[in-house]
């Protein structure tokens, strides 16, 4: 873990050691490259808002994790996606603003351009990435919906029975429909399996009920708390996998964005009475 944050210090070193070379020759630059000077300001400038509210977004999802009175508010999290793919077409049209390549790529103006493209992908990049985390996050909840909400009354254990196998036949089957980020497949995968398992006892506990067969029964009930046991490791297991994605995201905000940003930012404060035209 050192060595990454040594090594994205001195990449981000040495893209502000390149811009702040071209200063001097900036002088004699021509009319289109200052313009694309400010291009670059302009887009950075207008990203400052959405670099902050990711930075709190995913400092507010963390804390979440550690708070076991919070509940899951479904409407919060649909507006979140809502602001996330905002940030993202934003982002978008901020980086084609800033006009393509100015001159010579390896010019100051280039070199410049580049670095800020770099800098509003990597804030795109976020975005992406916790759009999928929070809406794979909506599915599965809704997934679950079926078995996690129904506080039905039956007037016989027949039917409660027949109504578990039909709910968890339901939350198996949109939970088979979902089609999670890369790094929550094997933890989702293994959701699936226990929630198949389940399925299976659901059906056995029908024949045990419709039976009256006391071993049946009895067996069902064992089966059913060992089940409910290996879900809630799935659960961990699951949360992990998310928080982990959620710490990454902030080791990159805080890690090589923050540094990126902070060098452009000290960079066009260098470049502050000539950028604004004084």
């Amino acid at each position: 873990m050192k060595k990454l944050t040594i090594a994205a210090k001195l990449s981000a070193a040495v893209v502000f050691l390149w811009l702040v070379s071209g200063i001097a020759s900036s002088a004699i630059a021509a009319d289109a490259g200052a313009s694309a000077i400010e291009k670059c300001i302009g887009a950075f400038e207008s990203a400052e808002p959405i670099f902050a509210d990711l930075r709190d977004f995913v400092g507010r999802e963390i804390e979440g994790f550690d708070d076991e009175e919070g509940e899951y508010d479904e409407q919060e999290a649909k507006d979140m996606i809502v602001s996330l793919r905002e940030y993202a077409k934003r982002l978008d049209g901020l980086i084609s603003g800033t006009g393509g390549q100015a001159g010579d790529p390896s010019s100051n103006e280039g070199k410049t351009l580049a670095a800020v493209r770099e800098y509003l992908n990597m804030l795109k990049n976020i975005s992406g990435d916790m759009d999928d985390l929070v809406a794979y996050g909506i599915d599965f909840t809704e997934a679950l919906k079926p078995l996690s909400e129904d506080d039905s009354f039956f007037d016989s254990y027949g039917d409660f029975a027949d109504n578990l196998y039909l709910t968890t036949t339901e939350s198996l089957e949109l939970l088979r429909g979902i089609n999670p980020p890369p790094y929550l497949a094997i933890s989702h995968g293994d959701v699936i399996a226990r929630v198949a398992e389940f399925q299976d006892f659901a059906s056995d506990f029908q024949w045990a009920i419709y039976l009256d067969d006391p071993l049946r029964i009895t067996s069902c009930v064992y089966r059913m708390d060992r089940i409910a046991l290996m879900f809630e490791k799935c659960a961990e297991n699951l949360n992990s996998d998310f928080l982990l994605q959620l710490w990454q995201a902030q080791r990159r905000l805080d890690g090589p964005i923050s540094t990126l940003r902070d060098e452009l930012s000290a960079y066009f404060a260098l470049l502050e009475p000539k950028g604004r035209g004084a």
